[in-house]
């Protein structure tokens, strides 16, 4: 039987994908750290990208952790890290000529899908307190039922230490334990889940990811290699 989660390669890209949603037709997948998206690079390895796929257009956002969503539906511009945003929302079009993507090396890379539309979220602890996933799910205004939810590779929840100001800004959105003294291991895709299961998406129709990026060699990750870190896409075609 197929795993449901699977490393695939296109052209000199490696890539993790989640099979059920690439069976149905989503062009989707979490780069590794054999390709890097940092800002000086990046406009180049998504053209690279987007070419080993056959589409010429790439579309991402300059995420500053903020909650800004972007929302594209029936709008055509090219934005190439210009425009301050950490979420995209993006119809899933029958043309699929277009790659769309966010980065991260530690925080959450979300993708939602309905029959009609989807979005990439880029969330770490202060999107998360911003209000990122819920300023976005309500943009896309579409019944819960429909969406489905796919979290990948993050910072590892035993590992990714954090202070009490984290917690406190996160409130009870926050999942964690407790490691010591006024510190704290923060689990950034159970806390996105719990947010998501507040907004009324089912458990079973939000997918993690059992990859951390912390301890997975295979992953780029600030908290391992600091200023060292390349950086990992989310991306989609659609």
């Amino acid at each position: 039987m197929k795993a449901v989660f699977c490393f695939e390669a296109k052209g000199k890209f490696e890539y993790l994908h989640y099979w059920p949603w690439t069976e149905q037709g989503v062009i989707h997948g979490y780069t590794t750290a054999t390709s890097d998206f940092s800002d000086k690079t990046a406009l180049a390895t998504f053209h690279s990208l987007a070419a080993a796929f056959g589409v010429k257009k790439v579309l991402y956002p300059k995420q500053v952790h903020g909650c800004s969503v972007l929302d594209l539906r029936g709008v055509d511009i090219e934005c190439h890290g210009e425009i301050e945003a950490d979420s995209l929302i993006f119809d899933l079009s029958a043309s699929a000529d277009t790659l769309y993507a966010i980065r991260t090396a530690d925080c959450l890379p979300i993708a939602v899908v309905s029959r009609e539309l989807a979005t990439l979220i880029h969330a770490g602890w202060r999107g998360l307190a911003a209000g990122i996933i819920e300023e976005t799910l309500t943009l896309i205004d579409t019944p819960v039922p429909e969406l489905n939810v796919l979290i990948g590779p993050a910072a590892d929840p035993r590992l990714y230490e954090v202070g009490e100001e984290v917690i406190k800004a996160l409130g009870n959105k926050a999942v964690y334990i407790t490691a010591a003294c006024c510190k704290f291991y923060l689990d950034l895709p159970q806390t996105a889940a719990r947010i998501m299961n507040r907004y009324g998406i089912a458990s079973d129709n939000i997918k993690i990811a059992p990859f951390a990026t912390m301890s997975d060699v295979r992953f780029h990750s600030y908290r391992r290699l600091n200023k060292d870190a390349g950086r990992g896409a989310l991306f989609m075609i659609a």
